[in-house]
């Protein structure tokens, strides 16, 4: 399938949304729906609109640093990008990714990074998959035009970005595990036993 990429033939078409059974979304400290959950490998993903304009290394250094913004997060890498779209039931004919819904909620779950003459709809974000020195791939999925046909249609691409960039139509695969059940129940359940003896 042949497509133009160029910023000004990015288009998209209005897509009703599927519910993913894998892929939940859920609040958190940084807003609510802001963290999309893989159910199927236990991460949670950073909305990426709360990390665009960020360069690599400024994230690495600054803001996953210890008491950065975002201190316990990291970036995922590329395998766990795709997982998480398989995750989402998306399957790749080539690099055309289906179906098409499934595309559609994954970028509305995620954070649509880029839009194109108002009605765009591209997810992209920085992984932490090395391509050379000095840059990182970049994942992006949405709807790009098929100058063959005319017709919107989903695809996927991967792409470099230098790692001193701050790209305003990028933001961060960020991920971190996601708590074990009831893990906060026991912490504090355990604290009461502590203070309990020492009585």
């Amino acid at each position: 399938m042949s497509y133009h990429y160029g910023i000004a033939a990015l288009l998209a078409i209005p897509l009703s949304t599927a519910a993913l059974a894998d892929i939940v979304q859920m609040d958190s400290e940084y807003g609510a729906g802001s963290v999309t959950r893989d159910l199927d490998n236990g991460l949670d993903y950073l909305d990426l609109t709360q990390t665009m304009g960020i360069s690599y290394n400024d994230m690495v250094s600054t803001h996953l640093a210890s008491g950065g913004q975002y201190d316990g997060w990291r970036h995922a890498t590329r395998a766990e990008y795709f997982a998480l779209v398989a995750s989402a039931g998306i399957v790749f004919n080539g690099s055309d990714p289906s179906p098409a819904d499934n595309v559609n909620t994954l970028i509305n779950l995620l954070g649509q990074t880029f839009d194109s003459f108002g009605d765009g709809s591209l997810a992209q974000g920085i992984t932490g998959t090395e391509n050379g020195t000095g840059s990182h791939i970049a994942q992006s999925i949405g709807f790009f035009r098929n100058f063959m046909t005319d017709e919107f249609e989903p695809a996927s691409k991967s792409h470099t970005v230098q790692d001193h960039i701050a790209s305003t139509e990028h933001g961060h695969f960020l991920v971190r595990a996601v708590p074990a059940p009831g893990s906060a129940t026991m912490l504090a359940m355990t604290g009461l036993l502590a203070v309990r003896r020492r009585r």
